[in-house]
């Protein structure tokens, strides 16, 4: 305790710790640096019915339309955000296009 308080007095506040930004400018740059496209966000079925405003059933016949992420020693399957509106965008039709 008697060390920490002497550790504070030798150090300015505004030393010791950078402030938020120079943080967040320094993690998006290493982000920058090492990372060039980001991992494909996955959703499971009860992710999938919250975002889309369905029910569980319409989610999980959505999911058996996608390709299906299925993680080694993990039951659940997951399928890719870019998948599911990419599968939604195909499947969308003007009023005189519906199919029959």
């Amino acid at each position: 305790m008697l060390a920490q308080h002497l550790w504070s007095l030798l150090i300015p506040r505004q030393r010791r710790r950078p402030p938020p930004t120079a943080v967040a400018d320094a993690t998006s740059a290493l982000d920058r640096a090492l990372v060039s496209d980001r991992l494909p966000e996955l959703l499971d079925a009860k992710a999938l019915q919250a975002e889309l405003g369905v029910t569980r059933a319409a989610a999980e016949a959505i999911m058996r339309r996608v390709p299906i992420v299925q993680i080694e020693g993990l039951r659940k399957t997951f399928v890719r955000r870019a998948d599911v509106a990419g599968y939604i965008a195909s499947r969308t039709f003007a009023k005189d296009q519906v199919p029959a």
